[in-house]
């Protein structure tokens, strides 16, 4: 075991693939999936990409949606993901491709936070125990349905790590990795956490700038505001597909404008989460906590809490003072509440979040880097078994005088599984445990989280006393492994197996095909899909809605037309491509379908043929959003808004063919410009450089 272990310190990648394997082997097994937005959301978009692909069509806009958004202004979907166009060229989505993407990131988010750690100077041990209380957070573990959040916070130690690299030695490569991370960054994360990653940067710059003539005199290169606007300036050039594809999309889009104070204090990480730095079982079953259950995790591990008492005991006041005003910035900010409905009028952009839960990853980042920084100092200078004493004692009495009193209330109330273990007689392992998990009171996971403290603090302190450096480490891991896995079924993974979601998922045709005529009251409606998927017509690739599907991107000329009962009914009774002599509501429509032939039917192209004898529109029920053509018999045509938000057309009466292209020239543009810039980056940093000098490693 032993001899593993020292192989595994010496390539710490592996090691950190071997830990994110290990701590989320639930995620991995094919019993479970990863639930909830994940399947609802997330997957049905780069399925729709992944489709469109190896069918021959580009992208540019998903038709399965409400009728239709512009896909590469989804902030959800993380469109210019590198990572997502890799796996689309190569694979097909489906609900184990998009696991395995997950994990990768999780990995990343471990990793990157152990190279900023050794960046920071800490040592390799430390940098590994605290990497690995990263990727195994209760932000991560509780956000795992939030993909793109988890994609945010493996990208950020990286963009962090590049920062402190610039600043520290503003060579070209430096700036080209920095920009290259920075648009991973913003092209795969939540709007909210590039929102609050503006603030961290900015905090970060003001204190590069405030210090760089005291105690970071010699880390910190002189030329602060020349280095952050040129890096500024790099990420723009190269993040430029992203800020305009965005941007370009905000007039148009419900979410694009400032939410009213009611929308944005929902979905908090409240003040009483924060009991889940010790408790983190007991955060999952009590109303207490007054927020959704993925919002409320924090836990990082047993070191970080002595590790910010160390920081804080830190001789340095001023850089002491700063780390608090940050933590404390990100506490009241994720907060929601009233310390939110003050950040919307004092905060620039504060107001646009509507979930400001998101915002306790800056906390969890924060706290992690300010532990580091105590427990070094501690390593450093006293390195001594009494200083562990009064922290781990004052844990242990807590934990002593909690767990009887958890036993008692159970045994007084008998609100606890251990009652009803006996009338699971004869069910599947699988059943037995979700059983356990959904009749397990807080009292229970009080009494479960206590042992498992208590038990971790003994093997501390029997691993202190000798030393054991081995142990120490394992007991840390083991604990934040076990943690992890019993947080998981609450907040990660549903009890559906993936093959069972997979044939769900997979039941509709492979491929873009064309789809057929039909009214889209008579679209079919698949109980499965109807139940599980929350966007059923995307995984069928079905253009039609009959009523509203809830998603983030939702443009304002489609909200407008959901609102009209009247017209919805209207529109319910028509195929997606239909004639009428005028646009009104209960106008003349060709009821014969024979008099369209359909040719080509995919995203963002459909090409037909039509007979027409006696009427005067056409329309498409697809949003009418800037970049649409339309081409009658080759020659382009105007078109206009029908119905409120689709694509109507005046047409001839003859037999002709009619064209709909989605072409946005001016994005295309900027994705090549971004392409070519991130190419030309990313060929710099393969070419091989001077290398660094190796740190020293620690014994």
């Amino acid at each position: 075991m032993k001899r593993i272990a020292a192989y595994l310190y010496k390539h710490p990648a592996l090691l950190f693939i071997v830990f994110t394997m290990i701590a989320f082997l639930p995620v991995l097994l094919p019993f479970f999936y990863i639930k909830n937005d994940l399947v609802t959301q997330i997957l049905p978009t780069r399925f729709v990409i992944s489709e469109s692909l190896h069918s021959g069509f580009f992208p540019w806009w998903n038709p399965y949606i409400n009728y239709g958004i512009p896909q590469y202004s989804d902030m959800n979907g993380g469109f210019w993901n590198p990572v997502l166009w890799i796996i689309a060229l190569f694979f097909r989505y489906n609900i184990w491709i998009i696991t395995y993407e997950e994990l990768f990131y999780i990995f990343l988010s471990g990793w990157g936070m152990f190279l900023v750690l050794k960046e920071l100077g800490v040592s390799k041990k430390l940098s590994i125990l605290l990497g690995f209380s990263y990727l195994c957070s209760g932000y991560i573990v509780g956000h795992m349905q939030h993909f793109c959040w988890i994609t945010g916070a493996a990208f950020l130690p990286l963009v962090f790590l590049y920062f402190l690299r610039l600043n520290r030695k503003p060579s070209f490569r430096n700036f080209a990795a920095g920009s290259v991370f920075a648009f991973l960054f913003l092209s795969s994360s939540h709007p909210g956490i590039i929102i609050g990653a503006l603030y961290f940067f900015f905090f970060c710059f003001l204190a590069a700038l405030l210090f760089k003539n005291s105690f970071l005199r010699g880390i910190i290169h002189p030329s602060v505001i020349r280095n952050n606007v040129l890096f500024l300036t790099m990420v723009s050039g190269v993040s430029i597909c992203v800020i305009i594809g965005y941007s370009e999309a905000l007039p148009f889009i419900t979410r694009g404008e400032k939410l009213l104070d009611k929308d944005t204090i929902s979905n908090a990480t409240t003040l009483q989460s924060y009991i889940s730095l010790l408790f983190p079982l007991v955060v999952h079953k009590s109303a207490f906590f007054n927020t959704d259950i993925s919002m409320r995790n924090l836990y990082t591990g047993l070191l970080t809490l002595p590790g910010l008492f160390w920081f804080y005991k830190n001789p340095n006041r001023k850089i002491v003072f700063f780390t608090f005003f940050c933590l404390l910035f990100y506490i009241l900010l994720s907060a929601g509440g009233p310390f939110k409905m003050i950040a919307n009028k004092i905060v620039p952009l504060a107001s646009f979040v509507r979930s400001p839960g998101e915002f306790s990853l800056f906390t969890v980042f924060i706290m992690i880097i300010a532990a580091a920084a105590g427990l070094q100092s501690l390593n450093i200078t006293r390195e001594k078994f009494f200083l562990w004493v009064p922290p781990l004692k004052r844990l242990t009495l807590l934990f002593l005088s909690l767990l009887p009193l958890a036993i008692i209330v159970i045994l007084v109330t008998r609100n606890s599984f251990l009652f009803t273990i006996h009338n699971d007689y004869g069910q599947t392992i699988k059943q037995h445990i979700k059983n356990m998990i959904d009749r397990a009171s807080g009292w229970d996971l009080l009494w479960i989280q206590c042992c498992l403290s208590l038990a971790t603090i003994f093997f501390l302190v029997r691993c202190l006393i000798r030393p054991d450096k081995f142990g120490i480490t394992l007991a840390i891991s083991l604990n934040l492994i076990v943690i992890c896995w019993l947080s998981l079924p609450f907040t990660g993974v549903g009890s559906k197996s993936k093959k069972e979601v997979d044939a769900i998922l997979s039941a509709a045709p492979g491929g873009i095909v064309n789809q057929a005529l039909m009214p889209v009251n008579s679209l079919p409606r698949d109980s499965n899909y109807m139940a599980f998927t929350g966007m059923p017509y995307t995984y069928m690739k079905i253009m039609g809605t009959p009523q509203w599907n809830p998603y983030p991107i939702h443009l304002k000329n489609n909200a407008a037309f959901f609102d009209d009962n009247q017209r919805v009914q209207f529109i319910n009774r028509q195929a997606y491509l239909f004639l009428s002599s005028d646009t009104s509501v209960n106008s003349p429509v060709n009821e014969d379908l024979s008099f369209i032939n359909v040719r080509t039917t995919g995203p963002g192209y459909i090409r037909a043929q039509i007979r027409n004898e006696r009427f005067n529109y056409i329309t498409l029920l697809q949003n009418d959003y800037r970049h649409w053509q339309v081409f009658i018999d080759g020659k382009k045509t105007n078109h206009f808004t029908g119905y409120k938000t689709f694509i109507s057309t005046a047409i001839p009466k003859k037999t002709f063919e009619i064209e709909y292209r989605f072409k946005p020239g001016n994005i295309f543009t900027a994705g090549l410009i971004s392409l070519i810039l991130l190419s030309a980056c990313t060929i710099y940093l393969l070419i091989p450089g001077r290398k660094r000098p190796a740190a020293k490693q620690d014994s």
